[in-house]
Formats: C-alpha cells, sequence, structure tokens
C-alpha cells in the first residue's frame, strides 16, 4: 500500500484521480493502510490468503469482465490472478516493489545468529522460507547457538516450510502478523 501510493502521489496530487474504485485486500494490516487514506476496503476475506481473497471476489457475482488492478511484489504467487481471470475478470498486475535475496555472509546480524542462536524465528511468506534456507550456509548454528523454533504465518508458508525440511514448532491461528505474535508468545510461554 505505501509504496503504490508513494508512486501515486508522486504523479497525482488528488485521490480523487483514481476515479470511482472499489478496494479489497488480504489481510487486516492491509485494510488498515488502506482506511489511513480515508479509503473504504470493500472486500477483504476472512482467512488472509490470496486464495480467500479470489474466493471472496467471486462471491460478489460481479467480476465477469469487471477490470481489476492487482498490486503485488515480485515474489507474489499467480494463484490470486488465475482464480480472477478463471471468474472472467480483465486482471492486471502492477509491481510495486521487489524482494531481492541479500548475501548475509557478512552481515553482522547473521553473525550474531550463528554465535547465539534465537528463541524463535518466524516465517511470514514462503519467499522467507526459500531465502532463509537458501542463506543456510550463512546461518549455520555454532556450538553453542541456540535452537529456535520455527513458526509459520500461515499454511502456504507452512507448505514451504515442510517442502525446505524445516520443522515447524508452531503456526498462526490466522495468516495474520498479530496472530502469529500471538502463537509466539503461547509457545515461549
Amino acid at each position: 500500500v505505501r509504496y503504490f501510493f508513494d508512486q501515486f502521489f508522486k504523479l497525482f496530487d488528488d485521490i480523487r484521480a483514481f476515479g470511482l474504485l472499489r478496494f479489497a485486500c488480504v489481510g487486516a494490516g492491509t485494510a488498515r493502510e488502506i482506511e489511513a487514506y480515508h479509503l473504504k476496503v470493500e472486500c477483504q476475506p476472512e482467512i488472509a490468503t490470496a486464495e480467500e481473497l479470489a474466493d471472496a471476489l467471486i462471491k460478489t457475482g460481479s467480476l465477469d469482465s469487471a477490470k481489476l488492478l492487482v498490486i503485488t511484489g515480485n515474489l507474489n504467487r499467480d494463484d490470486l490472478l488465475l482464480k480472477l481471470e478463471e471468474a472472467r475478470a480483465i486482471v492486471d498486475r502492477l509491481q510495486v516493489y521487489k524482494t531481492e535475496k541479500t548475501d548475509l555472509s557478512d552481515n553482522p546480524a547473521a553473525a550474531d545468529f550463528k554465535k547465539h542462536g534465537a528463541d524463535a524465528v518466524l516465517f511470514t511468506s514462503a519467499s522467507t522460507v526459500d531465502s532463509f534456507a537458501d542463506q543456510a550456509k550463512a546461518l549455520r548454528l555454532g556450538k553453542s547457538g541456540k535452537t529456535p523454533l520455527a513458526g509459520s504465518i500461515g499454511p502456504v508458508t507452512t507448505a514451504a516450510m515442510k517442502k525446505r525440511g524445516l520443522p515447524v514448532a508452531f503456526r498462526a491461528k490466522q495468516p495474520s502478523l498479530d496472530s502469529l505474535v500471538e502463537a509466539l508468545v503461547r509457545k515461549l510461554k
């Protein structure tokens, strides 16, 4: 949301340049960001996943030939777009940010992690799982490093963890950061 509006306001100085639009989003955090611009979120699924958002939009019954703009990053899965296109919507994707892999071999935080470990590692997307697994050499714990519990934000992330051989110690009840933190607190008590 922030990247999108940063770019929008570089081109337009009035929110009404949007015209008549309806907003939908996956989760509560995104909804709060949209609402901070005094815009109403008209569709948000109870479960914060792309698939659930697609289903919620399809249930509105108004997607046939509807023009949709999906704001994404470079690593987002295509599930949402494919389901919306199957429902006969006209879907465009606008990538507004790019997630890039970082080399952690000389990173001070990675060195500290290797030496001391952590109580927990929280995975918030499949791409975070892949990045962590790809950086395994730079994150290999030393002899005195505490092995962290691994927490997942939701079913897609959990599947990615299992695929990469990472044990899932706990999982958020709902796919949201608040729920993930609640699961962490419960697990660490």
